[in-house]
């Protein structure tokens, strides 16, 4: 989508009242604006016809983030004179450059706000998908409060069996009119008793077999934000306690395997317990999360980055490697008139100081450089260039 424009109609006369065919008219945006996205200053340069008017498609000051202005440089042909002004473009079909160079600067956004309000959109983003972390742990308590009653009714079955078996062992007993036959009975029974208090115990024992839907992963990672390990279950060594899925003793006595698939485990190994990255309060993962959808603490912009002053040569090609954006700055002293810095990535003008300086005058030009592009800077008639990245 283009971005709005005003047209900029710029006229030039000489001091005897006559136009200047021919004339330039040089605008450069003074810095980085948002709109819709970032608005990046380039060079626009239109030149005056036989009757000294020329015509600039300029995007409007008045719709940015920041209190901008376009640098604008002047120049006679006939004379080889240059002079310089500020302009602030209105949001409007059309405007004379000699009425807008007197405007003031809109009010912008300053002191970082507009990285800021980012910054909060992000928060917002992360809350929906917590949100939805949360549906999926509640989804997964109703699955295990399910196996809880599938275990209750278990254990109701097992002491039935119980009840039967003391009492075939108490006829079988009593009955005996021999000692071998009695003898056989007692045995019989005392078999089918130990096999049903062998049901009784692992349905009181909280031990699940069979296949359950899976609530551990979601409901353990939405809860605790970490996971305990079950040193007795060595096919499936990740596991959560009975009480953090409703299912055991307060003091966690027992414990229920909950299997956990291999996409699931990939995603904790390799997002959960990353070394270096600090996490504070419970931790929320949808169930069905995979490894790229998980952001490391490492990865966010600004985490373990600082200014660092770098080492690099005037026009020559540099990538950022470091899988984070970089904030690029460079920094001189203007020699004449003519002193710039610009900043460039994948061949394109990020930042540029280009425009009408003297001897002694301070330079800056700043750029975010994203992860893998090539990016270079250049300088001309400065010196004192100092380079820092903050990565």
């Amino acid at each position: 989508m283009p971005l709005p424009t005003c047209r900029v109609i710029c006229v030039m006369h000489d001091q005897t009242g006559e136009p200047v065919p021919g004339a330039t008219f040089e605008f450069i945006l003074n810095t980085p604006e948002v709109y819709e996205g970032y608005v990046t200053p380039r060079r626009t340069v239109v030149t005056a016809d036989e009757s000294g008017i020329a015509e600039a498609e300029l995007w409007p000051n008045q719709l940015g983030s920041t209190e901008s202005a376009y640098s604008v440089r002047l120049r006679n042909p006939a004379t080889g004179k240059t002079f310089s002004l500020a302009a602030i473009v209105p949001n409007q079909v059309a405007a004379n450059l000699h009425e807008i160079t007197t405007l003031p600067p809109y009010p912008g956004k300053v002191d970082g706000q507009v990285i800021i309000e980012g910054a909060i959109l992000a928060g917002q983003t992360a809350q929906v998908a917590q949100q939805a972390a949360s549906a999926s742990a509640n989804n997964a308590a109703a699955s295990a409060a399910a196996a809880l009653a599938s275990e209750t009714e278990s254990t109701e079955q097992a002491v039935i069996a119980t009840a039967g078996a003391d009492a075939a062992a108490g006829s079988a007993i009593s009955a005996a009119s021999s000692a071998t036959a009695a003898q056989d009975a007692k045995i019989l029974a005392e078999a089918a008793r130990d096999e049903a208090e062998a049901i009784v115990g692992g349905a009181a024992g909280g031990v699940l077999s069979g296949s359950y839907p899976n609530p551990g992963f979601a409901v353990d990672m939405a809860t605790q934000g970490e996971l305990d390990d079950h040193a007795g279950n060595t096919a499936n060594p990740h596991s959560v306690t009975k009480t953090q899925v409703g299912l055991g003793n307060a003091d966690n006595t027992s414990d229920v395997d909950k299997p956990v698939s291999t996409a699931q485990q990939t995603a904790i190994d390799g997002r959960v317990s990353k070394a270096g990255d600090t996490m504070t309060g419970p931790l929320e993962v949808p169930a069905n999360a995979s490894n790229s959808q998980v952001s490391r603490a490492s990865e966010i912009f600004g985490k373990s980055q600082s200014w660092q002053t770098v080492s690099r040569t005037n026009g020559v090609g540099y990538t950022n490697s470091t899988g984070k954006p970089i904030l690029a700055s460079i920094t001189a002293t203007s020699t004449g008139v003519d002193g710039d810095l610009s900043i460039k990535t994948d061949g394109r003008y990020q930042s540029s100081s280009n425009y009408p300086t003297g001897p002694g005058i301070p330079l800056g030009a700043q750029a975010v450089i994203p992860p893998g592009d090539t990016y270079l800077y250049e300088w001309s008639d400065s010196t004192g260039v100092s380079i820092k990245e903050f990565r």
